[in-house]
């Protein structure tokens, strides 16, 4: 996530007299050669942004355009394909650009022309051969990394458009007002708009929810004192449930929901091209296998843990994730009496960030709210067994109630609003 000045880099060839760079649809500043470089300042805040650069001729004309999302997903390895055109505006050539999160550089990088291999340059340029311009012709270009992560641009080159094709789509989770039918993508058409333009709705879906969890070592030793006592209430009260570790009926999601954490200390990536710490994650636990009383005391970092805690910043994170799952979601953050914070960001600041992402945000404390939890205002205590099983009651009701939308378009998610008659709710 980034907020205040932001580095922005343009590569520009062929007849280029500058470049204009908007932000969310407003020009703040224009790039020259020979360095098409400059800050774009993106406010002190984690905002959803649209960054679009826009080449522009010695006229004023337009003559390519491309766009980032910052803030929203984007995956671990991304390839940009820049074409160069003769006079008669057929491409020419094409000049290659990527970034990686790890900073590697790829093992492998293939480009074809309609199926047909062609070489790439030492300096990621590659020479096309000559085509019919009147019939559309495939340029595709595919890279390979460690650990099988792979990026792919497909551009069209003549025929009809000239330019790549396809439908986007934003996701929107929503939940139904009291007393209303459950929603449908008919009963939905026209109550989304965007600029007060009114947005068409292509589905409506319910789907597995998956809920991120963020806690860190001290949280699990006071949550392991916390669980041994809620097996023996849970025992006397109810009886063994025969579901598995820990999948008692208070505390387990529907079947076919996935629950994962993400680890609050950050590792830095060596070799990386720019600054960049990523938070492990564990693996996807279902369900209908575990239940949450079992993951918060069973469940630890497998990585040693010498940075500092960090969980403001990880909770943002988590809450990209749950973001980009396009399903529904949520985020707990579990804190404990002697977790300490020292993230980047503001705990208030991410609570905006996530209710902009439509992602809920839960937290609980395990005893004495500590100057870590304080920070967060709204915090459930759940130092008793019962205080856990009424606030997983709430936790599991609002994933229950929620519906994914999906509306044509690519929009930043602040974007959209709700019609006055839509008998619907954002999920904040």
């Amino acid at each position: 996530m980034v907020a205040g000045p932001l580095p922005v880099r343009v590569i520009a060839t062929g007849p280029v007299a500058a470049v204009e760079v908007a932000l969310d649809g407003k020009a703040v500043l224009t790039l020259r050669a020979p360095a098409w470089s400059a800050d774009v300042d993106l406010g002190p805040e984690i905002v959803p942004h649209e960054l679009v650069a826009r080449a522009l001729a010695t006229d004023g004309r337009e003559i390519a355009s491309c766009r980032q999302w910052l803030n929203l997903p984007r995956p671990p390895a991304e390839v940009e394909v820049l074409l160069e055109r003769g006079m008669d505006g057929r491409a020419t050539a094409a000049q290659l650009s990527w970034q990686v999160v790890t900073g590697q550089q790829p093992k492998s990088v293939e480009v074809r022309l309609n199926g047909k291999r062609l070489e790439a340059s030492p300096e990621r340029r590659v020479k096309l051969p000559g085509y019919d311009a009147a019939q559309p012709q495939l340029l595709s270009v595919e890279l390979e990394f460690d650990n099988d992560v792979k990026s792919r641009k497909d551009v069209v080159l003549g025929g009809a458009s000239g330019s790549e094709a396809g439908s986007e789509l934003t996701s929107i989770p929503i939940r139904r007002k009291s007393g209303e039918k459950e929603p449908s993508a008919s009963s939905l058409q026209g109550r989304f708009l965007r600029k007060g333009e009114r947005l068409s709705v292509a589905a409506v879906e319910t789907g597995p929810a998956m809920l991120w969890i963020v806690r860190d070592s001290s949280a699990a030793d006071a949550a392991r004192y916390l669980g041994e006592r809620g097996r023996q209430m849970f025992t006397s009260r109810w009886g063994s449930t025969g579901r598995g570790p820990g999948g008692d009926l208070n505390l387990t999601l529907e079947a076919g929901d996935r629950l994962r954490y993400i680890w609050p200390r950050p590792v830095t990536v060596v070799g990386a091209a720019l600054p960049t710490e990523l938070f492990p994650t564990s693996r996807t636990f279902l369900a209908e296998k575990v239940g949450l009383r079992w993951l918060l005391t069973s469940v630890h970092n497998p990585a040693p843990e010498n940075a500092s805690a960090r969980f403001a910043d990880a909770v943002a994170v988590a809450g990209l994730n749950a973001y980009a799952g396009f399903q529904r979601r949520a985020v707990l953050l579990l804190l404990g009496q002697a977790d300490v914070d020292g993230s980047q960001h503001a705990p208030e600041a991410v609570r905006r960030y996530l209710s902009r992402l439509h992602v809920p945000l839960f937290v609980w404390s395990l005893g004495t709210p500590s100057k870590a939890t304080a920070a967060w205002g709204d915090v459930v205590d759940v130092s008793t067994a019962l205080g856990m099983i009424q606030a997983f009651a709430n936790l599991r009701q609002e994933l229950e109630s929620q519906r994914i939308v999906w509306v044509e378009g690519r929009l930043l998610p602040q974007e959209i609003e709700l019609s006055a008659e839509a008998p619907i709710e954002f999920v904040r």
